[in-house]
C-alpha cells in the first residue's frame, strides 16, 4: 500500500508519498506551488494535496495560490493589458482634473 514506509508500515508525513509500500523512505512532495502549504499524511501519489496559505483565494479559484495583485492581473488579461488599463486610467483622471484646473480658474476670472 502506497503512502506507508518502514517494517511497522508508518505513514508517510505531511509533505512526502511514498508510491508502493517498501522498506525505503517517503520522498519530498515537489508540486506545490508559492503561497501554498501540505496538509494531509499517508499520501500514495507524487501529486500531494495542498492549499493555499491563509489570506489567499482557495485552490478551487486559484491553483497556482497566486497573491492577490497576481491574481488581479491575471484577470484582465497580464501584464500587458494590466499596464495598459493603468495607462489610460492615469490618462483619463489626468484630463479630468487638467479640465477641473481649468473650470476652476475660469470661475475665479469671472468673480
Amino acid at each position: 500500500m502506497g503512502g506507508y514506509s518502514g517494517p511497522f508500515c508508518k505513514a508517510c508525513e505531511v509533505g512526502t508519498f511514498k508510491l508502493f509500500y517498501s522498506h525505503g523512505v517517503c520522498k519530498p512532495c515537489e508540486n506545490k506551488p508559492k503561497n501554498a502549504h501540505y496538509y494531509r499524511k499517508a499520501i500514495d501519489t507524487s501529486e500531494c494535496p495542498y492549499a493555499c496559505d491563509w489570506g489567499i483565494e482557495s485552490v478551487d479559484v486559484n491553483p497556482y495560490c497566486d497573491n492577490t495583485l497576481e491574481v488581479q492581473v491575471l484577470r484582465v488579461g497580464g501584464t500587458l493589458n494590466s499596464l495598459i488599463f493603468m495607462a489610460v486610467s492615469f490618462l483619463v483622471l489626468f484630463v479630468i482634473w487638467i479640465s477641473l484646473i481649468m473650470q476652476s480658474n475660469r470661475a475665479k476670472i469671472q468673480i
